[in-house]
């Protein structure tokens, strides 16, 4: 009693029941005790109260303080409070003091969310899992009207119950939610198998004598601002990558593929790490059976030692560096230990993702080692090793099913078609009723597929991209294999322009049917002695240009990036004045958020302005090792948004040395810096402010805060054409007669022109922002972020989203009488 004498005083319960009991409809958060709460800092305190909630529960006997209690415990239990297996023994206690199943199953949902958090860090004791069934008794005799309510309720405490370790898993949408579906599907005897080995999987510990799986660094000596530049971190990072679980649980593991078949298990890991990247991350942060079961998944990969795993653990990994998750080291000590060209691959491409400078010191740690021991080229193995994913021809694969048969196919990319069809032939409009009852399994195998492609096709595509700024070079014969047979690269390689040195200049061809081709259509020599490389338009004639472009739309040719409709970048008479730098970009507002993804995904460097001391000023920077070089983009914080730094202005672009030798503060003159890595730089710029320009935003048409921005919208919603818009307006003229709308539109100057049945509209190519004629009244039309161009017609390229949101509300407004936004239609009938 004296116990609950005190906790009822610390917060003064008997106050708060007095002051509920009296306002009977008054919620928790307008007590004076749930407004002190909201002033409590972290959940200490909210912890605090739950308890002493708990513990005096049951000493209250009179309905009315009960209910009262349960009511504020309930309003608390909506916060994640962080409960122990501890406190189990005074939850059940409370529970069982409630006489009512209504007041019962009111409290119940935030109760369980509690016990489910506990429950996925260890197994619940014996004694809870009966409490547990004494209650799912008790809502079984509810009555009628409470037993749909109480479904709910019954089938959570049901997966409490059960002790096994995907019952124990924390629902995410994501990995866990579809392994705990899987399980499901199987019948008690062929579970059991698996039950085991995820209960051995999730109990991975390191090798003695480590006891934990992470290594601390011996700080003493280190720069605090750059400590990844120290020995004592590379001592750490080496300690790091030779961690690897202990000789005893490999020899379970070992057991357990072996019973399950290897082959079977690969498929399986494959699918769950696929669906990582859809997982509320929280639960694979912090310690908890999702955590620890996706631990022991991730070492399972390295003792399978399967190709096809090392692009999977890559996109597990990615999601792992995202959201902060000390299982993304998990994930490059895997690939490291795993030894394969296809593993260095996939750490190389983690090494293009972070850009953490830690972060991204440990991956280039651990792939300079695997190279090394490998013996290959960084650059050579990154093609060299793509899994061909059970392709048995250049983006196609056929799959039996006995009445029908599937067949994927990628044409770009982006894109994966799966289609369906009888054994005669016919085409299915749908996947057959009998494969998703009968081979599940194997539906989720070619689902699975069709993400890895993608995923492969986009790494791919980037390295590829990026190539231009290394001067890439293919030997011949590893580039006919790598980049034009394989079943996987070829999707990409066949669908580029390359470029070969004889000895009367350069042979520029493509692959058409079976055969090289150059612009015209003429076969050109299969057969070649010099490295390959990959065109850029650069230096080309317009002739030439125009030729490819005729090719492209010949052939239908749908590039993975801009290669015959690249920019091109030259240093103008205005920056020749400047000498060392460019102000072609300065100016403008742009959205920092974007921006600084945008730059990450370029291979850019910048950190995160705001207001701190010199946080409001910084330049983007990208090394250009190659060359020796580095480049800079300046931006700065503007205006109201100073606090938060929301928005940016730019500034100027600048070139500097870089060298192992020596790096260099004093900027460089513009027409001494090559005249590709100036376009390239330039071409990366114009599509930061294009895409990340407050101007692209209908519903800036106010200015923004304040108004303050009004002039700088109207300018760049429908000013002049930027480079990127006015390569726009060239495949628009070619694009435009082929389309279905070609007889209501038409190009003048900067705008799509579009006539409809109630007016004409104008459509900036640069901002995708509308007028209506006759008086340039603004239409604003927010673009769905689901917008495809491609979905109702030929594109030769991928990445403009711009110009897939331009011609999709080309297509509305052609028929704009069919509109029924009402925000749409008022504005139209205006």
């Amino acid at each position: 009693m004296a116990a609950h004498t005190r906790l009822t005083a610390d917060f003064d319960l008997v106050g708060h029941i007095a002051e509920m009991s009296a306002s009977p409809g008054k919620s928790f958060k307008e007590t004076r005790l749930g407004k002190r709460a909201r002033g409590w800092v972290g959940t200490k305190k909210h912890l605090s109260l739950a308890l002493a909630l708990l513990e005096v529960v049951p000493a209250y006997q009179d309905k009315t303080s009960q209910e009262v209690l349960l009511d504020t415990l309930a309003a608390l239990l909506h916060r994640d409070l962080p409960f122990t297996q501890s406190h189990l023994d005074l939850m059940f206690r409370a529970l069982a003091k409630i006489e009512s199943v209504e007041r019962l199953m009111q409290i119940l949902p935030g109760m369980l969310g509690a016990i489910e958090r506990i429950a996925g860090l260890e197994p619940l004791a014996p004694r809870h899992r009966q409490a547990l069934k004494t209650i799912q008794e008790r809502l079984r005799h509810a009555d009628r009207k409470k037993q749909k309510s109480a479904a709910k309720l019954l089938e959570r405490m049901e997966a409490l119950v059960d002790d096994s370790t995907v019952s124990r898993l924390y629902p995410d949408g994501g990995w866990a939610d579809y392994l705990r579906d899987w399980m499901n599907t199987f019948e008690t005897r062929s579970r059991q198998p698996w039950d085991r080995f995820l209960q051995d999987a999730a109990a991975v510990q390191p090798q003695p004598p480590a006891k934990t799986w992470k290594v601390e660094m011996d700080i003493e000596n280190v720069d605090p601002d750059k400590p990844w530049e120290s020995e004592a971190y590379r001592r750490r990072n080496r300690t790091l990558l030779e961690r690897s679980p202990s000789k005893a649980w490999k020899r379970k593991i070992t057991v357990h593929l072996d019973n399950l078949a290897r082959e079977r298990v690969s498929d399986f890991l494959q699918r769950c790490l696929h669906k990582v990247a859809g997982s509320k991350p929280g639960m694979l942060a912090r310690r908890s059976t999702n955590r620890e079961l996706m631990r022991g998944l991730l070492w399972v990969c390295r003792e399978l030692g399967d190709d096809k795993l090392p692009l999977a653990v890559q996109s597990a990994t990615k999601f792992f560096y995202k959201n902060n998750s000390p299982l993304a080291e998990t994930g490059v000590v895997v690939l490291h230990q795993m030894a394969s060209q296809a593993a260095a691959t996939a750490l190389a491409n983690l090494a293009r993702f972070v850009t953490k400078a830690s972060q991204k010191s440990f991956v280039e740690f651990a792939l300079s080692l695997l190279t090394e021991k490998l013996g290959v080229d960084p650059e050579e193995l990154a093609d060299d090793s793509i899994p061909t994913f059970g392709l048995t021809e250049v983006g196609g694969l056929i799959r039996d099913f006995g009445k029908c048969r599937a067949k994927l196919t990628f044409r770009s990319a982006r894109t994966g078609q799966l289609d369906w069809f009888r054994a005669d032939g016919t085409t299915l409009k749908s996947v057959p009723a009998f494969v998703k009852r009968e081979h599940l399994e194997e539906l989720e195998a070619l689902k699975t597929t069709t993400k890895a492609v993608r995923e492969a096709l986009s790494s791919l595509a980037l390295r590829l991209e990026s190539g231009y700024l290394t001067e890439r070079k293919y030997v011949a014969e590893n580039w006919r294999k790598q980049l034009i047979d394989h079943p996987v690269g070829g999707i990409l390689g066949r669908q580029l322009i390359w470029q070969v040195e004889a000895g009367n200049g350069p042979i520029v061809f493509c692959w058409r049917d079976g055969a090289f081709v150059d612009s015209m259509g003429n076969s050109v020599p299969s057969s070649f002695a010099s490295p390959i490389t990959l065109w850029h338009p650069l230096n080309a004639t317009v002739d030439e240009v125009i030729n490819w472009r005729d090719r492209l739309d010949v052939d239908g040719m749908n590039q993975p990036f801009k290669q015959v409709y690249r920019e091109v970048y030259k240093v103008t008479d205005a920056e020749r004045a400047t000498r060392i730098y460019s102000n072609r970009f300065a100016a403008h507002i742009i959205r920092q958020a974007q921006f600084r993804q945008l730059a990450k995904n370029r291979g850019w460097k910048i950190g995160l302005l705001g207001p701190w001391d010199g946080g409001d000023q910084q330049a983007a920077e990208r090394k250009l090792p190659h060359w020796g070089l580095r480049a800079e983009f300046w931006v700065t914080g503007v205006g109201d948004q100073l606090h938060r730094c929301d928005l940016l202005a730019t500034e100027q672009v600048r070139f500097y040395r870089h060298e192992a030798g020596g790096i260099s503060d004093q900027p460089l003159g513009l027409e001494t810096i090559s005249p590709l890595v100036f376009s390239e730089i330039m071409r990366d710029v114009d599509m930061f402010v294009s895409v990340a320009s407050v101007g692209n935003n209908p519903d800036w048409v106010d200015g923004g805060p304040g108004g303050q921005y009004r002039d700088y919208w109207q300018e760049y919603s429908f000013g002049e054409l930027s480079a990127t818009a006015q390569t726009r307006r060239v495949l628009l003229e070619r694009l435009l007669p082929r389309l279905k709308i070609a007889d209501r539109g038409t190009l003048a100057d900067r705008f799509l022109v579009v006539r409809g049945n109630l007016r004409s509209y104008k459509i900036h190519l640069g901002s995708g922002n509308i007028l209506m004629t006759p008086n340039d009244q603004y239409l604003c039309i927010v673009p769905k972020q689901t917008a495809k161009a491609g979905d109702r017609f030929f594109l030769p390229f991928e990445g403009d989203g711009t110009l897939s949101v331009i011609l999709s509300k080309a297509f509305h407004l052609a028929d704009d009488t069919k509109i029924t936004d009402p925000t749409i239609v008022s504005q139209i009938k205006r």
